[in-house]
């Protein structure tokens, strides 16, 4: 189809070659993202991606109660997210503080694909 429409922008009228060229720029677009999907879908599986339980481990840094507030309110985020994507969160170990929130906590989560969606996390 690209071709086709490659030849008539040169040789059709100037009303044809207008319509030929945008068909043309946009099979050209469509050409590339099917071209960049290929190469993804190309790509080797990775083998951690499988894996069906991860550690995560939460500190609170300086900042004294702010911090541990915030550490606390992250805990909260991932075991909502956790539930959301329905994989498991296990309280592993976790140390509250008196003023509230948490000084430092291990969680396990687990799942299907769990690394995958949590692999970025840092």
């Amino acid at each position: 189809q690209l071709a086709e429409a490659l030849e008539l922008v040169s040789a059709g009228s100037d009303e044809l070659a207008q319509l030929a060229k945008e068909e043309a720029n946009m099979l050209e677009k469509q050409r590339k993202d099917l071209a960049a999907q290929l190469q993804v879908a190309m790509l080797p599986p990775d083998a951690e991606d499988e894996a069906k339980t991860v550690i995560l481990e939460i500190r609170a840094a300086a900042g004294g109660d702010e911090a541990s507030l915030w550490a606390e309110d992250l805990m909260s985020m991932y075991n909502k997210y956790c539930e959301l994507e329905g994989l498991r969160f296990e309280v592993l170990e976790c140390s509250k503080k008196e003023g509230g929130g948490i000084s430092e906590g291990s969680f396990a989560i687990s799942g299907e694909e769990v690394y995958s969606k949590l692999k970025f996390e840092t």
